[in-house]
């Protein structure tokens, strides 16, 4: 027989090895809950919120829906995220004074009008550990930048670029 603190160790293990793996929910049966025709749910990205299935259902579907509400919640909870450290800026002093700002609500990714240029992208990643991350397609596929100078040349920008520091 184990002792309580034994097995919980033990579990305890066992769940993060799951969730280190990136198992997305975790299925717990026992004995009291198939007497009961109920296995125990929880989701790895919110392990408060259990729920808990009837085996006389179909599980696999509510399993899959499970999936896709979790998807979904994350997904929207990464683009909120992503939208509130997305800043556009128009010149490469407010790029630098925001990067190399105190205050972590500055901090983030920074969109601006950029001319592709080896020599430049090089100058700002030497002197400000920024480089560019990606050319957004919302932002680039209808050539969203006529008319907009390069925020670190001066130049007419070619694209929409976003630089960040890797942290």
């Amino acid at each position: 027989m184990y002792s309580f603190s034994f097995l919980y160790l033990f579990l305890g293990a066992k769940y993060f090895e799951w969730e280190r793996k990136g198992v997305p929910l975790r299925i717990d049966i026992g004995i009291r809950d198939l007497a009961k025709n109920a296995v125990s749910v929880t989701l790895r990205h919110d392990p408060d919120k259990k729920q808990t299935l009837d085996l006389t259902g179909n599980i696999g579907e509510a399993v899959v829906n499970m999936i896709e509400a979790m998807h979904l919640s994350m997904y929207e909870n990464a683009k909120t995220r992503q939208d509130m450290k997305t800043f556009r800026v128009e010149s490469y002093q407010e790029m630098k004074r925001m990067i190399e700002s105190t205050d972590e609500k500055e901090k983030g990714f920074y969109l601006v009008p950029w001319k592709c240029d080896a020599k430049n992208e090089a100058a700002i990643k030497e002197d400000s550990k920024a480089t560019i991350r990606c050319y957004p397609d919302e932002f680039n596929e209808h050539n969203d930048v006529s008319g907009l100078k390069c925020f670190y040349s001066g130049e007419a920008a070619t694209h929409m670029a976003l630089f960040a520091r890797a942290f």
